[in-house]
Parts: structure tokens; sequence; C-alpha cells
């Protein structure tokens, strides 16, 4: 695990129980592309809190850190662009973006998203 994803869920609140760790990490495992979670592969509140965190240390601010939570926010936008484009159809909306289903599927679990299936 990426020591910012670690650090992001440390500094995490965890209103729920031990179940939404549970399901964040299970969910961040599916995310992962290498194996090793990273910060982009949890729920979007880790990475903004971690970066409203960075804020008060100056010396773990970076070009990337600051640009995550930004580029994560466009990103959801975007599928809920899509989405709403196509009634809600995720096959529909995957062609709308130009990219595999499989991947708009990812992308909808990434954001917590939902859609319903081709008609």
């Amino acid at each position: 695990m990426e020591d910012r994803a670690v650090k992001a869920m440390m500094q995490y609140s965890w209103p729920g129980n031990i179940r939404e760790m549970q399901n964040v990490i299970e969910r961040a495992a599916v995310l992962t592309h290498d194996e090793i979670i990273k910060l982009g592969n949890l729920p979007l509140v880790f990475a903004e809190n971690y970066a409203e965190e960075a804020d008060d240390v100056p010396d773990l601010r970076s070009f990337k850190l600051e640009r995550e939570p930004h580029v994560m926010r466009v990103e959801k936008k975007l599928i809920q662009r899509y989405l709403a484009d196509a009634g809600g159809n995720v096959s529909k909306a995957a062609q709308l973006a130009n990219i595999p289903r499989r991947s708009f599927y990812r992308l909808l679990d990434k954001h917590g998203l939902k859609g319903r299936g081709a008609d």
C-alpha cells in the first residue's frame, strides 16, 4: 500500500464501523492495476482529506498531490455527464465516452456511482 494511501486512511475519522474500512480496502484492491493500493484507488474523500492535511504541512505538498483531488472531481463529473447523456445506460455512456464498458464500470465503482445495465 502506498504511503499516501496509508496516511490518508489514518487521517480519516471512520464514521462507520470496521465494515466500512473493509469495503474501502476491498474496493481499492479491485481498482488497483499494479497490486499496490494508491491514494487514487481510494474514494475521493480520502484524497481531499489528504490534500487538506498537506496544506498545513508545506513539505508534503507537490504538484501531483495538489492536482489529484481536482482531477478526481473532474473525472467524476465527466462520468456523471456521460451517464446522464445516456439516460443512465452504462453501455451507451461508455460508447459516448469512447472507452470500454468495463473501464466505465471501474470508473463508476471508483467514484461510488451507479448506472443501469444495457437495455
